[in-house]
């Protein structure tokens, strides 16, 4: 059995198609000895196909969005008042060129061990609770 190699880069919800040009023109000058593949955010899959349609990389997205409710990723938007789903724990959302791009969550970790770190939705804010002694 011959195995090749296959290396997929994922954007998330990065990207323009000014870039997807870029990286495709960087594509068609050389090519490592590998399959490879971009996956985009779904709004850039038109760019991703006609631009890589003439090099070998292949393309592909992501879901757009994985939760029942709230507001898609790549809906379209003008401000991210309309992109925000009004969930403190799962990062802040924003609008950039034009789509919805998902937010980025920010740690709670507060580097010290004697706390147990968790997002509070209901206090909008991370909280820090003491490590219970007895349980170690």
């Amino acid at each position: 059995m011959n195995l090749s190699k296959l290396v997929i880069g994922n954007w998330k919800m990065n990207g323009s198609t000014t870039q997807v040009r870029q990286f495709a023109e960087l594509a068609a000058r050389g090519w490592p000895g590998c399959e490879a593949a971009l996956c985009v955010p779904y709004p850039l899959l038109p760019a991703a196909q006609a631009a890589f349609g003439a090099t070998p990389l292949r393309w592909g997205a992501q879901d757009c969005s994985s939760e029942d409710e709230g507001i898609p990723l790549g809906h379209e938007c003008l401000t991210w008042r309309e992109c925000d789903d009004g969930v403190f724990c799962n990062g802040y959302e924003a609008c950039h060129n034009g789509y919805c791009y998902g937010g980025i969550r920010e740690s709670c970790d507060d580097d010290d061990a004697g706390t147990v770190d968790r997002c509070s939705e209901d206090a909008g804010t991370c909280v820090h609770e003491p490590r219970d002694a007895s349980a170690q």
